[in-house]
């Protein structure tokens, strides 16, 4: 029983020159000095403004309709979609067979000819993912520019 409260005792110990430091360095983080009051300044108060008294817009009386898609979009869309087809196809042909060498190459030596022949596999592999992101991102860019319920003018 002693022997217990012995060790004990002297894990506290121990723990004082571990706990000393860091309680003094977080002495540090307490600030000093004077801050500006959070009281609400003058600014603040302006009627309408912050006390959510604002009302939203009444609905025009008639929407304008939206504009057609333009004809270069919609012809893109066709050559993209096209193109995403044919990148997807090499990706998905291509895929087994890396799968495959990444496999061999797993256990083996960088530098040697396995993991060579794997990088380069993968390397090709990765161009066809690339060619997929940017079909994307093209995509992407002229769902932007499509006109939207609610827009003015159309986005640009």
């Amino acid at each position: 029983m002693a022997g217990a409260m012995t060790l004990n005792r002297n894990r506290a110990l121990l723990s004082i020159p571990i706990a000393l430091p860091a309680l003094l360095l977080l002495g540090g983080c307490a600030a000093q000095g004077t801050f500006p009051s959070l009281a609400r300044r003058a600014q603040e108060d302006v009627p309408g403004r912050v006390s959510g008294t604002a009302q939203p817009a009444p609905p025009s009386a008639a929407a304008a309709p939206l504009p057609a898609p333009r004809p270069a979009d919609t012809a893109s869309v066709g050559e993209l979609r096209s193109a995403a087809s044919a990148a997807h196809a090499r990706f998905t042909a291509q895929r087994d067979q890396v799968d495959a060498l990444t496999r061999a190459a797993r256990d083996a030596a960088p530098g040697s000819e396995a993991w060579a022949t794997a990088s380069v596999a993968l390397a090709g592999l990765r161009t066809d993912h690339d060619a997929l992101v940017g079909i994307q991102a093209d995509l992407d860019g002229i769902d932007t520019r499509r006109p939207r319920p609610g827009d003015r003018m159309g986005r640009r």
